[in-house]
Parts: structure tokens; C-alpha cells; sequence
């Protein structure tokens, strides 16, 4: 298996390997404990090692970059729930300009709602804007179409893009004591709030 040492599923991967029954001890990970994800990722595209850790949305980049089909085992399957891209401020921010937050948040999630309504629309627009990039059309709108499975979990189905729920963070956070990337669980309401998301309930 091939592992980059800083990564975070380095650090979670023991939680899937207890649920899905492996022993750890038979898994030759050493030799590539790489503390680049290029060079690890090249040992992957030559075959050097059998996998490779990444979002399930770069999965068509990676089978455009090998020609070949790949199969994906998402760690959700196996229990493990990670809060992971976000948008991030400071506290004086939120205090001094929460209109401006407010806004902001709104035009995201109108940009994300077209995108999911308008998929091929939307990934022309991307191209047409980020210029020439080794991607094809149809692979960025293979990732886009994965991308918008993960725009909810199972605690937020049915709510406004952008709204989280304390549930989901509450088990990240066992999760991140349990795999000991943390000591102490901090309180999980400082950890997010719904308060600038319009239509989102109470953290």
C-alpha cells in the first residue's frame, strides 16, 4: 500500500482495517512511506504499489492518468466519516462584518446549486476559465458527478447545501481520538456554526 506520512488517511487508515477485518501487520506499507503524494502517486501509475489514497472525486483524473479502470473502496463504507473541505474565517470577521459572511455563503452555495442543476454548463465555464489543463471535459465532469454525491450526508439529506450537522462532527471528532490524531475532543460546537447559512437549524 502505498502511504504518504504527513496524510491524514495514513493516520485513519487503521480504523478501516479494523472494521473491515484486516490484519495491519501483513500490509507492506514501509518502503513507501513517502513524504510526497507526486512520488507516491508515481509508484502508483507504475504499478510499484497496489493502492493509493485520495478523494473519490479524483478517481476519473487518475483513470484518465493510467488509462485504465481502478476500483475505489470509499472509507465511508467502513464507517469512517471525515468533515473535510469548508470555508474558513476569523472570529473578528464574524463579529465585525457578518453581512459580508452572509453573502458570501449565499453566493457559494447559489454557484454549487447551478453547478449540480447545470453540470455540463458549469464544467464549460470551468474550463473556459482556468485555461489549459491536462483534463479532459469529460473527466472534470466525471469528478464534478462525484463530487455532488458527497454535497450531503445522511444527517444533512434533505437540507440546504452547506447546512452540517453537530452529529457528523461529534463522530469525526471520536473518530480523530480513536486514531490519535488529536488527545483531547475539543467542545464541537466551536468547531462550526449554521448561524451564517440561511434556512440551516441551530448548530
Amino acid at each position: 500500500m502505498g502511504f504518504v506520512a504527513v496524510e491524514s488517511s495514513t493516520r485513519v487508515f487503521p480504523l478501516v482495517a479494523r472494521t473491515a477485518g484486516l490484519d495491519i501487520a501483513k500490509i507492506n506499507a514501509n518502503a513507501t512511506n513517502v513524504s510526497d503524494y507526486g512520488v507516491r502517486n508515481a509508484l502508483f501509475f507504475q504499478g510499484k504499489v497496489d493502492t493509493a489514497f485520495a478523494y473519490t472525486t479524483s478517481l476519473p483524473s487518475y483513470e484518465q492518468q493510467c488509462q485504465c479502470k481502478l476500483n475505489a473502496m470509499p472509507m465511508a463504507d467502513y464507517g469512517v466519516r471525515i468533515m473535510a473541505n469548508g470555508i474558513a474565517t476569523n472570529e473578528t470577521m464574524l463579529k465585525e462584518r457578518p453581512e459580508v459572511v452572509r453573502q458570501f455563503l449565499s453566493a457559494t452555495r447559489e454557484s454549487i446549486e447551478f453547478a449540480a442543476a447545470h453540470p455540463d454548463e458549469a464544467v464549460k465555464l470551468f474550463m473556459d476559465r482556468v485555461g489549459p489543463i491536462p483534463l479532459k471535459p469529460e473527466t472534470v465532469l466525471a469528478g464534478w458527478r462525484a463530487g455532488m454525491d458527497l454535497l450531503h450526508t445522511d444527517a444533512t439529506r434533505g437540507a440546504p447545501i452547506g447546512c452540517m450537522a453537530h452529529s457528523d462532527w461529534q463522530a469525526m471528532t471520536q473518530q480523530l481520538l480513536e486514531s490519535g490524531q488529536i488527545k483531547q475532543a475539543p467542545d464541537v460546537n466551536t468547531m462550526f456554526t449554521n448561524e451564517f447559512m440561511a434556512g440551516c437549524p441551530a448548530n
